[in-house]
């Protein structure tokens, strides 16, 4: 365990170019373009939201190692069978926003609006973390994160 904390720790440096203890966006960017060179730019808006738990704009070296656990327990749990092909995950904020429409008697487009901030026709991995903050106001940084996880099975071209 010590060994591979050090391995990682060593990654997690080579892309602190500034010595800051954390990785900035561009740092962020930069390191998963390096570890998956055919990373696409939604794959980086996700690796980079999936590692920053607390949504500061930066990647501390915990957010790095818990980032690398969470993924290796999904990648796990997904080799074992575990995951049906609807996570009960992503019913489960389907039904959210279902009851939040209903609720508030907008259709899905208007809801689509409201969540749209920039009104680029898309919801940004921001947008969906807006979005989540405002359907389960009470979920942890790392539940959120596991959300959004599921949530990006819906991004259709994979563009993020």
């Amino acid at each position: 365990l010590k060994s591979q904390q050090s391995r990682l720790k060593d990654v997690f440096d080579s892309f602190d170019r500034d010595r800051r203890g954390s990785l900035n966006r561009n740092e962020t960017a930069a390191m998963v373009r390096t570890l998956m060179p055919d990373a696409s730019a939604g794959d980086v808006q996700y690796f980079r939201m999936i590692l920053d738990i607390d949504g500061d704009g930066e990647v501390t070296f915990n957010e790095f190692v818990n980032g690398i656990k969470d993924a290796i327990a999904t990648s796990n749990s997904t080799a074992h069978g575990q995951t049906g092909g609807h996570s009960p995950e992503l019913a489960a904020v389907l039904k959210i926003l279902k009851d939040y429409i209903t609720s508030n008697g907008i259709s899905l487009a208007q809801a689509f609006d409201q969540f749209d901030q920039g009104k680029t026709g898309y919801l940004t991995h921001h947008d969906l973390l807006r979005m989540l903050r405002t359907l389960v106001p009470n979920l942890t940084a790392a539940e959120t994160k596991h959300f959004v996880h599921h949530l990006r099975a819906l991004d259709a071209d994979g563009d993020g």
